[in-house]
Parts: structure tokens; sequence; C-alpha cells
């Protein structure tokens, strides 16, 4: 995948959402390319500033991201390819281990296996 330089990064994963796809690269990069709320046409390194550490996973809903930090840490976005991430304060120790987001809600289970839905 490109990063502006030509030069490539490896792919980990790709996640498909409504209008969009979005990538992580090995290293935790995050692109997208689609259509949502906000159009990108090509594909985007996504600004990932705010997130407390690197992303190990994520899940695409209709026209939202969540992505799952290695602390364990949840973050959404619910205008796909802004990069505008928001923390989701859960329960202090709280280690968010998986993903899933339906049409309108996101399911998560932590390592404690309890199962939150938002």
């Amino acid at each position: 995948m490109p990063r502006g330089d030509s030069e490539s990064v490896g792919l980990e994963s790709i996640h498909c959402g409504g209008y969009s796809s979005y990538f992580l690269s090995e290293n935790g990069q995050l692109f997208g390319v689609g259509s949502s709320i906000r159009t990108l046409k090509t594909i985007t390194r996504l600004n990932l500033d705010n997130l407390d550490s690197k992303i190990v996973s994520l899940a695409c809903g209709y026209d939202r991201i969540a992505v799952i930090t290695k602390s364990g840490s949840l973050y959404i976005a619910s205008e796909c390819g802004t990069g505008n991430f928001v923390h989701v304060d859960l329960p202090q120790g709280t280690i968010v281990k998986n993903i899933s987001i339906g049409y309108s809600h996101y399911c998560f289970v932590t390592c404690t296996v309890i199962i939150f839905v938002l």
C-alpha cells in the first residue's frame, strides 16, 4: 500500500463497511478508501494521533468504525474516514478483546468475558 513516499507497507487485515473499506498495516497504520459521510477517493492514511497505542483489531459497520488498541482500549468513529476517533470510557481495568458492529450498534467482549452493547 502506498505511504506517500511510494514505499509499500505490509498488509495485516482488510475490513469493509457500507461504502468504505479499511486496511490495517502490519505496523498499525490505518488506511481507508470509499465514501460514507466523508468521501475518500484514494487510499488515505488516517490520523491516529489520539489513540493510546497501536491498533490490533478493528470492525466496520455501515457508517462507523471501531478499533481496539494494544492496551485493550476501545475507540469509535461514527463518520467513517475522518480519523476522529473517540475513546470509549469503560470501567477502570476493562480490556476489550473483540468488537463487532451492527447497523446501529456496537457489541464488544472484554478479557473477563463481559459483553457490552452500545
